[in-house]
């Protein structure tokens, strides 16, 4: 009988696993640019049309090309049509972002942020863009700014929906596309403290400076074991401290309309009786059981009404009214208090 290696023959290779990440959210990227189509929104999932489309020099291409560096691999792109190139007006920038609300509404996209703009007037449509939408933005300051001023202007943005990103110095890249860009590309439900942001930034605050920045719910970029990160997760509003949770809710909404969509376009029919609520309640609690399973959730609980407490008028309309979803997450440890007690 042969040797085993005779009569069992593989032949193997090893392939280099390539650098990839899953997308958790689409992206908006407004800014100038030298396309002929202004206001019009357009999904892109290769950096080099998004070249050919505005141009390599724009501000829209460069953050577009930071944002590919995360991981990012799906974005939508917006031109702004201003009759003063380099100087858009807040009136413009509103009327560009304006014209992706159908797409926040649809699912489209995730999150907006103005490349190459740090003018307060213009982030504040941004800012108020975001809030209409429900999607999450991110800005940032120009080169050379002050504490406080960047503290003054985070202050006029006070959003669950926005994270405001500090630096001390950058070599080119935009600072705010490449945050949100690392953003996309982790779960929603994971903080946002250290996270990594692959951004030319070369120079760092002061420890002293970090905590007066995070006082006035502004996120530093920071090194830390060679790598730059961020600071932590603020959001810009403190009753909701941290992005992830606001991020965690649009998550599970958009999951759980899915979810119950989906089922709903499968099912010939649901009746509208007592069993046929409790079909419904099924749809939902499948996403969070799964969202639990994963832990990204702690517990959840559904509840159906009675059909005798739902109006007539609802009856005819043959809609559900009552439903009601509590969901409990899970909360991050992100500081430590420690004591240490040695003994000789």
């Amino acid at each position: 009988m042969p040797d085993i290696r005779d009569a069992v023959k593989i032949t193997s290779t090893v392939e280099s696993a390539s650098a990839s990440a899953t997308q958790q959210g689409v992206p908006a990227i407004v800014g100038e640019s030298g396309a002929t189509d202004k206001d019009t929104p357009k999904k892109f999932t290769s950096l080099e049309l998004i070249k050919t489309e505005h141009g390599e020099s724009s501000d829209i291409y460069i953050g577009a090309s930071v944002m590919f560096t995360q991981g990012v691999k799906t974005v939508y792109t917006v031109a702004i049509d201003a009759d003063t190139a380099g100087t858009p007006t807040a009136t413009e920038v509103e009327t560009t972002l304006a014209t992706l609300l159908t797409y926040a509404s649809a699912g489209e996209i995730d999150a907006a942020v103005l490349a190459g703009i740090t003018d307060a007037a213009l982030l504040a449509k941004l800012k108020s863009f975001a809030d209409a939408a429900r999607v999450i933005f991110v800005a940032t300051h120009a080169a050379d700014e002050t504490v406080s001023n960047i503290i003054a202007a985070a202050a006029g943005l006070e959003s669950v929906n926005g994270f405001y990103v500090a630096f001390k110095s950058v070599v080119s890249d935009d600072v705010a596309c490449a945050v949100l860009g690392a953003i996309m590309v982790w779960k929603p439900y994971y903080t946002l403290t250290w996270m990594s942001v692959d951004v030319d930034v070369d120079d760092y605050f002061s420890p002293t400076d970090i905590a007066t920045l995070e006082g006035g719910r502004v996120n530093a970029v920071i090194q830390y074991s060679g790598e730059n990160r961020l600071s932590n997760g603020l959001s810009l509003k403190s009753t909701v401290p941290f992005l992830d949770t606001t991020r965690t809710q649009y998550y599970i909404e958009g999951l759980v309309a899915s979810a119950v969509a989906d089922n709903r376009m499968k099912a010939s029919q649901v009746p509208y009786t007592q069993r046929g609520f409790e079909v419904v309640r099924g749809w939902i609690v499948t996403p969070l059981e799964s969202l639990k399973r994963a832990n990204a959730i702690q517990s959840y609980s559904v509840s159906m009404p009675k059909i005798g407490d739902i109006s007539d008028d609802d009856k005819a309309a043959r809609k559900i009214t009552g439903v009601a979803i509590t969901v409990q997450t899970i909360s991050d440890i992100q500081e430590f208090d420690m004591s240490l007690n040695i003994k000789v």
